[in-house]
């Protein structure tokens, strides 16, 4: 920075005659010294020495920078303002009080916590000690804003805190469910707020702040809420590992020097590995023909290792038997899987301890719990309500006291059903085949009508068998029903009725496709094709007479004179 002080030299003209005397030398600037220049052949040296300063300074003004004066408009003219105060405004400056407190608030009811469950009638210690590390966290938060708020030059404005509870316990959900759902709620609590500061720093083009806030506070922020948050992961089976021999469902993660490296589907994805030897009976001439990363198949356990967590899986050992099964079970266990998770996120609970709770001892209990989630969609009480567990409790005298109650909550229950009543309500399945039938009696078009009554005479209240023309002599048949074996067969029975009705009269009945399930894309496409020949049949009628055609008769026939025919 310039500075308007004089300079401890005098500054003289360089073009000045270097044979001149030096007393005629006109300093520019000589408040303490002056500079004189001696001739030395065709040059002169300057050099200062503290001398008079004879004339006064004229004709040369010095102002300082412009961004030097903004910055000397920018220091505080009060006493009591910051220095280091700069584009700092009041509203983050009170944001930022705002969250100091919130900090201190969250650890304060941390505190309590870890105060309740450190009591001896409590004795969670392992709860004890996660709230106290949190309190202590939240504490350092509030003085990692505390020292940014003087380091932009604001302010610290302390408030009041609010006095916390005390008790924690929750008579329906127990004291540690509730003690950690309501951790959870001060962390979104927190973290809402910190979007909020962050806002206003953006709105304020506080680039400074905005930094701050995303490194030091939202990423941790949502780390803790993870942590905090129910866990969706959690195994399909109650067993931990699978057992020897057993297939299981895979997914080919990785393919490295000595074999693949595979994630256990319906085991929360640990991991397993298949030996190139253990890829197929034949030579193997190519292992990516074999196997490929991310194709799910079915493979068999040959060793397990539960101390290490090592499990060696085969491909070629599993027989189809094997593939079968293996497939059937994985179906109906990823749906079951998927309905809890749904409750779990839904409710925001553990999906474990509905594993724990509902789904493991219906596998028990069933097989497999699809089987009593089928039995749920029209009776769920008498699944459900069977369900119990065990809550151990602290009684009046002290004593500890085990009580079986519910294993379901009516909350938890209300939604389970809700699910699977959507999920696994039996849709109707269509039946359709198609045929050709002909008939060139004299009153072929009768027979074919009769033959199309009998058929549609051979289904039942729960497969109604209709006929349709598409275009002669394509028909077909349809039929719904929930149960698809049923259903093919009594469309195989229409058409055998409508068989045997059109051949009494010599017709013929040719079955073009046999009875199977479509889908709504092969009714569409029936549906356009049905479409398109009622469109041709439209654009060529044979009874329309061409406006082009000539009449090349017999002429026109004179029948007042019966002169016959003129030209």
């Amino acid at each position: 920075m310039l500075l308007r002080t004089a300079s401890s030299f005098s500054l003289v003209n360089a073009n000045a005659n270097a044979n001149a005397d030096a007393d005629h030398i006109l300093p520019l600037i000589n408040p303490s010294s002056a500079i004189r220049c001696y001739s030395h052949a065709k040059s002169f040296v300057p050099c200062a020495t503290k001398g008079s300063n004879n004339r006064p300074l004229t004709g040369v003004v010095f102002e300082p920078f412009e961004e030097v004066k903004k910055e000397l408009d920018l220091v505080p003219t009060l006493p009591e303002a910051s220095l280091a105060r700069q584009k700092y405004t009041n509203e983050s400056e009170a944001v930022v009080n705002e969250q100091i407190n919130v900090e201190y608030n969250v650890s304060y009811v941390y505190h309590a916590m870890f105060a309740y469950f450190d009591r001896d009638n409590v004795a969670l210690k392992g709860l004890a000690k996660f709230f106290k590390e949190s309190s202590e966290e939240e504490r350092e938060h509030a003085e990692k804003l505390i020292e940014y708020q003087n380091k932009r030059g604001g302010k610290v404005k302390l408030q009041s805190i609010v006095m916390p509870l005390s008790e924690f316990d929750h008579e329906e959900k127990g004291d540690a469910l509730y003690a950690m759902e309501l951790a959870l709620s001060l962390e979104k609590l927190t973290n809402e707020k910190l979007l909020n500061l962050h806002s206003v720093a953006s709105k304020n083009n506080d680039v400074h702040l905005t930094d701050f806030i995303e490194s030091e506070f939202l990423g941790e922020q949502k780390r803790t809420e993870v942590s905090m948050g129910p866990n969706l992961e959690c195994r399909m089976y109650e067993a931990k590992y699978p057992e020897v021999d057993m297939a299981v469902m895979i997914q080919v993660k990785n393919i490295a020097d000595m074999g693949a490296y595979v994630s256990l589907l319906e085991y929360n994805n640990i991991e397993g590995m298949i030996l190139f030897s253990e890829l197929s009976r034949r030579r193997i001439r190519s292992v990516s023909s074999l196997i490929k990363v991310g194709r799910i198949e079915p493979v068999v356990v040959l060793r397990v290792d539960k101390e290490k967590g090592y499990i060696d899986l085969s491909k070629r050992r599993v027989s189809e038997e094997d593939i079968q099964a293996c497939e059937e079970r994985y179906n109906k266990s990823k749906l079951v899987h998927s309905i809890m998770r749904h409750v779990a996120e839904t409710l925001n609970i553990d999906l474990e301890d509905l594993y724990i709770h509902i789904a493991w001892p219906l596998y028990r209990k069933y097989g497999h719990a699809f089987e009593a989630f089928k039995i749920i969609v029209t009776d769920p009480d008498s699944v459900l309500n069977t369900l119990t567990r065990e809550v151990k409790e602290v009684g009046p005298d002290g004593q500890e006291v085990t009580k079986v109650v519910r294993a379901v909550s009516e909350e938890v229950k209300d939604s389970l059903v809700k699910n699977i009543r959507r999920r696994m309500t039996p849709q109707p399945l269509k039946i359709r085949a198609d045929i050709e039938m002909k008939c060139f009696q004299f009153d072929g078009v009768l027979h074919i009508k009769e033959a199309m009554r009998k058929a549609e005479a051979a289904g039942n209240d729960d497969c109604p068998v209709k006929i349709k023309l598409v275009a002669p002599p394509l028909y077909v048949l349809t039929t719904q029903t929930l149960d698809k074996e049923q259903g093919i067969l009594v469309l195989n029975n229409a058409i055998t009725a409508c068989t045997r009705a059109i051949e009494q009269h010599k017709g013929k009945l040719v079955v073009k496709e046999g009875a199977r399930a479509v889908s709504e894309r092969d009714d569409k496409l029936l549906a356009e094709h049905m479409a398109k020949l009622r469109q041709d049949n439209e654009e060529v009628s044979g009874d329309e007479d061409s406006e082009e055609e000539e009449d090349t008769g017999m002429g026109e026939v004179d029948v007042d004179n019966g002169s016959g025919i003129t030209e």
